[in-house]
């Protein structure tokens, strides 16, 4: 018959547990291994210590394990711990489970292991896991004791951590609901703050391109299906060259020409060619010496009319300046 090997509590483990108060817990302080004294040990609930204890160091971990559907009712205690590569020279046939006063709770036998020390040629971490059936109650009772200058981590104890880690991780970053209770105006200050900086910054955060800047600025102009009509330059009276296009975009109708004018009363002026459907507006520049003119408006589809002339210096009898008609 093949030996059978487990854990189970001691009658003074079961005491201490059934005397914990009401939401208060039982702590495991240390977990210790013995050899049996060379034999296979049957632990039983009456011991109070190991056949022969040779190592105790802390727990790595305590966790309640539920049995879930395979196991419905059943609720384990697992307990872990890791006997250092540096620990060795014995071997290893029982362990059990002491209290933080050194009480011995639970007891149980081991497969024989042999744990190496370094100068025998082969060093090992030995890994250790403790499961003890519990009832509901009870479980809930159980608490780690940890010493952080002795405790050692397991493998599987780091994976469980990192994936609860990254769970509350993920579930904290997918909380709409918002979590820190960050107020409005905070989000308004750290917002205005970091605008108003971007917007007095003058060396070219983007590091936009002379390039990009003329390319941005033809892209506004549709010139795809544009037409452009040139008549003959004018020559105004103080010998400056000015350009009389006609720019069509679509049913759009630009026209950029030149006139001049007289010092006393209102002129009508004709544009390059008479719009199809209407002038619609009329913007002008004014460029004489000596006699200015104010505005303008349209009159017709094919004239305008110059308004507002003074003379504000003598000598000058006349003017000139250019007109941007639009229309379609």
């Amino acid at each position: 018959m093949s030996e059978k090997f487990g854990m189970l509590l001691t009658d003074a483990g079961r005491l201490k547990l059934l005397r914990v108060p009401l939401g208060g817990t039982l702590g495991i302080s240390h977990v210790v291994v013995g050899d049996g004294s060379g034999a296979a040990v049957l632990p039983a609930p009456h011991m109070e210590a190991l056949v022969h204890e040779v190592y105790r160091t802390a727990p790595a971990a305590v966790d309640v394990v539920d049995g879930g559907e395979i196991a419905s009712g059943k609720v384990w205690l697992q307990v872990e711990a890791v006997i250092p590569v540096e620990a060795g020279g014995f071997w290893v046939r029982e362990l059990g489970l002491l209290a933080a006063d050194g009480t011995l709770v639970a007891v149980g036998n081991y497969p024989d292991s042999y744990k190496p020390t370094l100068d025998s040629g082969i060093g090992k971490d030995m890994y250790l896991k403790a499961i003890i059936e519990l009832a509901s109650a009870d479980a809930e009772k159980v608490e780690l004791v940890v010493d952080p200058s002795v405790v050692l981590a397991t493998r599987e104890f780091v994976g469980r951590e990192v994936d609860r880690a990254l769970a509350e991780m993920t579930e904290h970053i997918g909380n709409k609901g918002n979590p820190h209770a960050v107020s409005c105006t905070q989000i308004g200050a750290a917002t205005q703050s970091a605008l108003d900086s971007h917007k007095a910054a003058k060396n070219n955060p983007h590091s936009v391109t002379a390039e990009q800047i003329g390319a941005a600025t033809w892209n506004l102009l549709p010139t795809e299906g544009m037409e452009v009509t040139d008549y003959p330059d004018s020559i105004s009276s103080i010998g400056t060259s000015f350009p009389n296009k006609v720019i069509r975009i679509g049913g759009l109708i630009i026209q950029l020409m030149f006139f001049s004018y007289a010092a006393n009363g209102g002129e009508i002026k004709t544009a390059l060619e008479e719009f199809p459907n209407a002038m619609l507006n009329v913007q002008i520049t004014d460029g004489g010496p000596g006699v200015h003119v104010w505005g303008a408006l349209p009159i017709s589809a094919s004239q305008f009319q110059i308004w507002g002339k003074e003379i504000n210096r003598s000598g000058y009898s006349t003017g000139f300046g250019t007109a941007l008609l639009i229309g379609y």
